[in-house]
């Protein structure tokens, strides 16, 4: 009997990952959730979803009803309750920017990129994992890892990080669909968590020269708010051009 999924996210990667399964896999994908929201980036998973005649939900109890065996999370923006987690026979897996889930939370590249220096760890990376109730604390599945470079930014960590997760997914999908025995992954034991405010841009005046180019770095992304000194009340942007 083909195995029922889901898929829930948002983004390029969500839009690849499921191209690649309707491409590919025996499998029916019974329904995804898209962003119902307009973000700062261009989702086109609500097309891609529609052009696959793959049905669309905007609430997880309304897909929960459709029986999914596994739910895939991809770059979804939701917290998912413990008891919704539980009516999916093969749990819901997601996708996490970090090697073996070092940094927890949110804006992982660019904590990523601060911490390279200080901690002297020139490595970050993508996690696949199981959801339980604590927030990406569940088993790892899989983990995959890139170097970072001293002109790496949160823009192109990101992107590489991206294309990990492509591979890192393709590679673990089948053992997840069918229930194959998972040697599960021990996480970093030296973990940090940033909640959805660590994204303080300000930079402190005094700090090293290096820090600065550092935490402009890990707070350079297209489109997005920069890094600035507060200078008598003006805020002076810096950027790496």
């Amino acid at each position: 009997m083909k195995k029922r999924i889901a898929i829930i996210g948002s983004r390029n990667l969500a839009c690849e990952i499921t191209k690649w399964i309707v491409e590919t896999q025996d499998v029916i994908i019974v329904g995804g959730i898209y962003p119902p929201f307009k973000g700062w980036w261009e989702d086109e998973f609500k097309t891609v979803l529609i052009d696959n005649q793959i049905p669309v939900f905007e609430d997880l109890k309304q897909l929960l009803k459709e029986k999914p065996d596994v739910i895939f999370s991809i770059n979804y923006w939701k917290k998912i309750d413990y008891e919704d987690i539980k009516l999916v026979p093969g749990g819901i897996v997601n996708i996490h920017h970090s090697h073996l889930l070092k940094y927890k939370g949110r804006y992982s590249n660019s904590w990523a990129i601060i911490n390279a220096r200080k901690l002297n760890c020139w490595e970050h990376g993508t996690t696949l994992h199981y959801i339980n109730e604590k927030l990406d604390e569940g088993d790892i599945i899989s983990s995959y890892k890139c170097k970072i470079t001293e002109n790496e930014t949160a823009e192109t960590l990101f992107e590489k990080v991206e294309s990990l997760a492509i591979e890192m997914f393709k590679d673990s999908f089948n053992n997840i669909i069918n229930n194959i025995k998972i040697n599960y992954l021990q996480p970093d034991k030296n973990s940090f968590f940033y909640d959805k405010n660590s994204n303080n841009l300000e930079i402190s005046y005094g700090i090293p020269p290096e820090e600065v180019y550092d935490f402009v770095r890990a707070w350079s992304f297209k489109d997005r708010p920069k890094p600035y000194f507060n200078f008598n009340g003006v805020k002076v942007y810096l950027s790496l051009k």
